[in-house]
């Protein structure tokens, strides 16, 4: 039987734990020089962790942080080169002399003009989705492969993703699109790591007070933010942080596979851009509703093509051509619609490709990459070319996977999360044009893209 002074001593082994709980583990936190990846650094290292300051261009403010905190270190890597990933776990090791057992996947960027989809260059959208969706794909693809497995405490993942992806407000389509895919990669992924003790989650934070939330806004729509809060005020690092820590504490090991919104009760965000521009706030009076006159459901002047192609009787000849077109090019998709005949009222964003059974730990950069560009690139461009006011028809072909998460088909549910977030930007942007964006998501379909290596 235990006597006092036995008690005692886990009493205070346990407040030492509780003190500590990240003693002797090694963190890494991408995008950790600045907002809101600082305050996470900064709050693993008050819990005892060893920290790696991942940084892409502040080396001051890294610098500055690192030499702020007991055991720190910071580390300049682009997230969206693959060797300099693997660079930085490189260092992680090297610094404190064992694995990392914590990466936060904290890096992004944010395009602050707020572009409809149909005004994105694709170098902003490149640039979105390469730091946010391919910078969290490398990195989580080298957690899974290096993270220690097992033990008394297993490895954590955390990606930052963001509250957008259940709101989907207009001008942040790229952004969207990188955050929902991320998502949908990190749940896939706790399934794919099941018997190793790595959990993976995700915190999303709502409108919170950082230099890259406040860039491009005016004063009167960082107010609307936080007046339309339940806690009304915008969030603070500082409320993330701790949300961050406790994912990556042995007692959060029970949560697994789960997004997490840390946005003060605010679900559902008005849509506070118009016209590409940080709106200026709403304006009194009545909005102008017109209530168009409803038409028959037909598809006047488009052709309904009967099984087997040909002619549709009583309807003229059916004009169709063939043209190869690479979509994940811009020019070719450019030409890819000039090949097309005038008046274009219907796009189907189909192509695709997948590789199956390919854990996200051996799923490598060029698979990733294949999906979501070129449906970018056809869904711009068709929100560009397509008639206004005669009801013209954009939908995109994604899969049933992104909502079954199904391991080995991460790459692809991640890619096609990403379209769908996309549209669903791109349906609220084309408002006043009479054109509608859907996305049709089959299930498993006896195609050679499905039964291909599965």
């Amino acid at each position: 039987m235990a006597g006092p002074a036995d008690i005692a001593a886990v009493a205070a082994a346990a407040a030492a734990s509780s003190a500590q709980p990240l003693a002797g583990r090694v963190a890494i936190v991408t995008g950790g020089s600045r907002g809101i990846g600082r305050a996470i650094a900064a709050h693993l290292s008050a819990m005892g962790a060893s920290v790696v300051v991942g940084y892409s261009s502040s080396a001051a403010e890294a610098e500055s942080l690192a030499a702020s905190l007991p055991r720190a270190v910071a580390v300049r890597a682009d997230v969206a080169d693959e060797s300099a990933v693997r660079s930085l776990f490189d260092a992680a090791e090297s610094a404190f002399g064992s694995p990392p057992h914590i990466l936060v996947a904290n890096a992004g960027v944010l395009d602050d003009a707020y572009p409809t989809v149909a005004a994105t260059s694709a170098a902003s959208f490149d640039r979105v989705v390469g730091v946010n969706l391919r910078g969290a794909f490398l990195c989580l693809r080298e957690a899974a492969n290096r993270l220690p497995r097992g033990g008394e405490g297993g490895g954590r993942i955390v990606a930052v993703t963001s509250s957008v992806t259940g709101s989907h407000p207009t001008g942040y389509a790229a952004y969207t699109a990188s955050k929902a895919a991320v998502e949908a990669m990190v749940r896939t992924m706790a399934k794919e790591l099941k018997g190793t003790r790595i959990t993976a989650n995700c915190v999303a934070p709502g409108a919170t007070a950082t230099d890259m939330f406040f860039a491009g806004k005016s004063e009167e729509t960082v107010r609307m933010y936080a007046e339309t809060n339940p806690m009304e005020r915008l969030g603070e690092p500082g409320d993330i942080a701790p949300v961050v820590g406790f994912l990556c504490t042995d007692a959060a090991e029970w949560v697994n596979g789960q997004v997490i919104r840390a946005n003060g009760g605010r679900h559902r965000l008005r849509s506070l851009l118009a016209d590409g521009a940080p709106a200026a706030g709403r304006q009194g009076g009545h909005r102008d509703v017109r209530v168009a006159r409803h038409r028959p459901r037909q598809l006047r002047g488009r052709i309904r093509l009967p099984r087997g192609g040909g002619r549709v009787p009583g309807r003229r000849a059916v004009h169709a051509v063939a043209a190869r077109a690479d979509v994940a090019d811009e020019a070719a998709v450019r030409a890819l619609y000039g090949a097309a005949p005038p008046h274009i009222l219907v796009v189907v964003a189909c192509a695709g490709v997948m590789k199956a059974d390919a854990t996200l730990a051996a799923t490598s950069a060029a698979d990733f990459d294949a999906n979501t560009r070129g449906a970018f690139l056809c869904l711009r461009e068709a929100a560009n070319r397509l008639r206004r006011g005669g009801g013209g028809r954009i939908l995109a072909v994604t899969s049933s996977a992104v909502a079954s998460l199904s391991p080995g088909f991460k790459a692809y549910a991640g890619s096609k999360a990403a379209v769908e977030a996309m549209v669903r930007g791109v349906a609220k942007e084309l408002k006043g044009t009479r054109v509608t964006a859907n996305c049709v998501a089959p299930g498993p379909v006896a195609t050679t893209c499905w039964t291909y290596d599965i």
